[in-house]
């Protein structure tokens, strides 16, 4: 069999493995380079063979100048010749770096994904194909380690995936019917097929990550192992085998964990902490991902962050790539656009200073209240992060609850010396937008308890002392 029929046999091979059917219209992802060109040669002889329907769409990022012009140009006569109609579509990548911060990667492959999914719609395609290969699957796999993705990263590009593409109406098939091939493969077909395909000079920059994994990393690992590139794709998909295993198991998990709520994710800390780590990390990344639509930009050290935010104490705060942020609260978390992180808080609304009934109930608006009493002390639990166990002698002075003001100083449990209550909020992760409404109880000696969060060290409960003033900050039941 001559090398140009092994080739289009291994790419009709991929597309009827992705489950498409040749009696519908299949989108080409059509840039000029040698992949594209050599999938699209190969898509019309599976055509003259099958009656495969495609159509071609090209996307012009605008980053090189005169030169778009002429590769449009050149992606044009090349459907004109091979009889395939063809859409095309422009975005201002630079302009969307500039503006949102992105890399010029991911914006550039959010605003093509765009353009695909609107070009399907238009073409009515069942699916996206694209060209990537097997060196493009190695070039994933080895950034992904790079960046210390998780098992994930390391699985690399499926060879069919349901992307989720703004104001499409739903996921965008894409298809990658050449993750068996080798990039120099593609070059070979194109010339045995007449066809001189686009090169693109941006492809040599090295400053671009992938380039220089393509260009450095991958040759210096062929030294030691000239196989490197079928070896990464091999691990690539065993991790793959094993996180098909984890994703079903936290698909599970995140039924039980997760709540739409509020325009983010609620998520439950009971059914989160019983979670092994790697469940619950993988449970992290679907919160996020439902939130936000893809995983750009999310990294392990992301993760681990909100997994910690969801398994601990209330108050905590991050910030999340994608203009997110995570909040937790008494019974659980919520993750969503930062500018709503305010809907989570666990406080009372702003009241004024009034007296603290000791023993008894001091309501604080909001359906709030705070119980106060001098109690024998029973057990450790009776003191958590909503009640405080504090020196009984406290009881016998004025006690104040307030909210804070300027000039605040707090001498936090533990610590050595009094600190600014901004500091002390800034640096336990109390949300901006939760400070005015954290109660603080005041004694002439200054603040004894920030609820929700610590003591202070001068009114902390002596081993010694079989007697507590008990203060618990009580929810709306």
């Amino acid at each position: 069999m001559a090398p140009t029929d092994k080739f289009t046999a291994a790419v009709e091979a991929g597309l009827r493995r992705a489950g498409i059917d040749f009696s519908r219209p299949l989108l080409i992802a059509f840039s000029g380079g040698p992949d594209s060109s050599a999938l699209l040669l190969a898509c019309t002889r599976i055509r003259a063979a099958s009656g495969l329907r495609i159509v071609a769409a090209h996307f012009d990022h605008q980053l090189r100048g005169a030169e778009s012009g002429a590769d449009a140009a050149h992606v044009a006569g090349v459907c004109k010749r091979l009889e395939v109609p063809h859409l095309s579509g422009t975005g201002d990548v630079a302009g969307r770096v500039r503006r949102e911060g992105l890399s010029v990667e991911a914006a550039a492959r959010e605003l093509r994904y765009r353009f695909l999914a609107q070009a399907a719609k238009e073409a009515n395609a069942q699916a996206v194909a694209t060209g990537h290969t097997m060196d493009d699957q190695a070039e994933t796999v080895l950034l992904a380690i790079a960046r210390g993705s998780g098992l994930r990263g390391i699985s690399g590009m499926r060879a069919v995936v349901d992307l989720p593409v703004p104001d499409y109406g739903g996921p965008l098939k894409v298809v990658r019917p050449m993750l068996g091939v080798r990039r120099q493969e593609t070059f070979v077909y194109c010339r045995e097929r007449g066809l001189e395909p686009l090169i693109d000079r941006t492809n040599e920059d090295t400053r671009y990550p992938r380039n220089r994994v393509r260009l450095e990393v991958i040759p210096s690992l062929e030294a030691i192992n000239p196989a490197v590139v079928k070896a990464i794709t091999r691990l690539a998909e065993s991790a793959r085998g094993d996180l098909d295993v984890v994703e079903a198991l936290s698909r599970e998990a995140a039924r039980e964990a997760l709540t739409s709520n509020r325009g983010g994710m609620e998520i439950a800390k009971g059914p989160v902490r019983n979670l092994d780590d790697p469940i619950a990390r993988r449970v992290m990344m679907l919160a996020y991902e439902s939130v936000c639509g893809t995983l750009d930009g999310l990294g392990t050290v992301h993760v681990d962050a909100m997994l910690k935010v969801a398994r601990g104490r209330a108050g905590v705060h991050i910030e999340l790539p994608g203009a997110l942020a995570m909040a937790s609260d008494r019974d659980g978390a919520w993750l969503g656009p930062a500018d709503k992180l305010d809907g989570g808080c666990p406080y009372p609304p702003e009241f004024g200073a009034q007296s603290l009934a000791v023993p008894g109930e001091t309501e604080v608006g909001g359906g709030f209240r705070i119980v106060a009493d001098v109690r024998r002390v029973r057990s450790p639990r009776d003191g958590h992060e909503w009640a405080a166990m504090l020196d009984p002698a406290i009881a016998d002075q004025p006690l104040t609850v307030r909210h804070r003001r300027p000039g605040d100083r707090f001498h936090p449990l533990g610590m050595s010396v009094p600190v600014k209550l901004q500091d002390f909020f800034v640096n336990s992760g109390v949300p901006r937008s939760w400070r005015d409404r954290v109660p603080l109880v005041e004694s002439p000696a200054g603040i004894a308890w920030v609820a929700g969060y610590r003591p202070a060290e001068w009114a902390k409960l002596a081993p010694s002392m079989d007697r507590a003033l008990r203060i618990e900050l009580c929810a709306p039941v």
